[in-house]
């Protein structure tokens, strides 16, 4: 998911195209992303949700081995969309499975848990596609890649994850399924649905794309190469990581409102000093602090995407993770483009500005949905 962030300069320089083109690798990706999960959600109620897990950790593993090969930019952007069309079955997927086997009140735990294994994926990511990219090729973080996903992809068969099946409906009654219009009407009616749905796309907006840049923000303003660049912002995994080990505390101390409110602030705090352009090592603090708040805001988001619809979860689940990559896909050409024309500082006061409005207007909405 993260691995281009920091592979941007390496391709442009490899591919002798613009910052802005080799940034396309994170929008292309996005993109289809979030298109598939209109795919993946219904197709995961009906023949099970670890059964389409293993078939989207094969289509990875396929699609990352043909970027390893890609002769050219643009067949590298299609692998990239390829990626993300498969990738798009296993996280969100795994989200909604553990919405089917964990009670409430011990979600958000769970799914901080679970941020526990992506965060870790995208630490590695973000820094050894720098790494990789400079030392050795902008290949070799994709060999990397397929590698992994075919010890994964091994390691599910071998657990018989893909002869898991569902009961026949999502009652196991037998009842008939509701069609796939019939599902995201009967989801997006619910009020509180519209919400979760709009706050998650304007997060991946305003706050999911615009990390994404930081390396090559860092890069083009300090002169830091992308190894360091990308090292810097493997600090926002690590305040994330944070998060997740210390979840429960959080959770029970500040509640969903308040984790929704701190995390927002702790946001407008990240983007506030990342725009300040005097000094470098000011970045290291800021994506720390960016990804406590990061994943306080959205965990809270999570969590409450689980409860759309317990009939259809995986579709409920599914639209939300859609909202988020479509809104990181829009956001990341606009990131991509005004830190191409040296805007970077106007870019993040204002996401800074949206963030904090973003986690208070959610905890106001948590507190007067309980209140009602």
């Amino acid at each position: 998911m993260r691995v281009c962030d920091s592979l941007t300069a390496p391709l442009a320089n490899a591919f002798t195209v613009t910052m802005i083109e080799a940034a396309q690798t994170i929008s292309f990706f996005a993109i289809a992303y979030g298109l598939l999960q209109v795919f993946y959600g219904p197709l995961s109620d009906r023949i099970g949700k670890t059964r389409v897990i293993v078939l989207a950790t094969a289509g990875c593993a396929l699609a990352n081995l043909l970027v390893l090969l890609a002769p050219s930019m643009p067949t590298v952007l299609m692998l990239r969309a390829l990626s993300g069309a498969f990738a798009a079955g296993i996280v969100p997927i795994s989200m909604a499975y553990i919405g089917d086997t964990v009670p409430y009140d011990r979600r958000q735990p769970a799914l901080a848990r679970l941020m526990t294994a992506t965060l870790t994926g995208m630490i590695c990511g973000q820094w050894l596609g720098g790494v990789l990219g400079e030392a050795i090729h902008w290949r070799a973080p994709f060999a990397v890649l397929t590698t992994v996903f075919v010890i994964a992809l091994a390691a599910q068969w071998r657990a018989g994850l893909l002869r898991a099946t569902p009961s026949a409906s999502p009652h196991g009654d037998g009842s008939p399924r509701a069609s796939f219009f019939t599902q995201v009407s009967g989801i997006v009616a619910q009020p509180w649905a519209r919400i979760v749905l709009v706050l998650v796309f304007l997060e991946g907006m305003a706050a999911f794309s615009l990390y994404a840049m930081v390396p090559t923000h860092l890069h083009q303003r300090f002169g830091l190469s992308m190894t360091v660049a990308g090292g810097m912002l493997a600090l926002l995994g690590a305040g994330g990581m944070l998060y997740t080990f210390s979840a429960s505390r959080l959770i029970k101390r500040l509640g969903e409102a308040g984790m929704a409110r701190l995390g927002g602030c702790l946001l407008g705090v990240s983007f506030l000093l990342l725009g300040i352009e005097t000094w470098a090592w000011l970045a290291a603090p800021a994506c720390l602090i960016g990804g406590l708040g990061l994943y306080m805001l959205h965990n809270t988001l999570q969590t409450n995407a689980t409860q759309l619809s317990q009939a259809y979860r995986g579709t409920a689940v599914s639209m939300f993770a859609s909202c988020l990559f479509i809104g990181q896909s829009f956001g990341v050409s606009a990131a991509a483009a005004m830190v191409g024309a040296g805007q970077a500082r106007g870019l993040f006061i204002a996401c800074a500005i949206v963030a904090v409005a973003l986690g208070v207007g959610f905890s106001i909405a948590i507190d007067h949905r309980k209140r009602h």
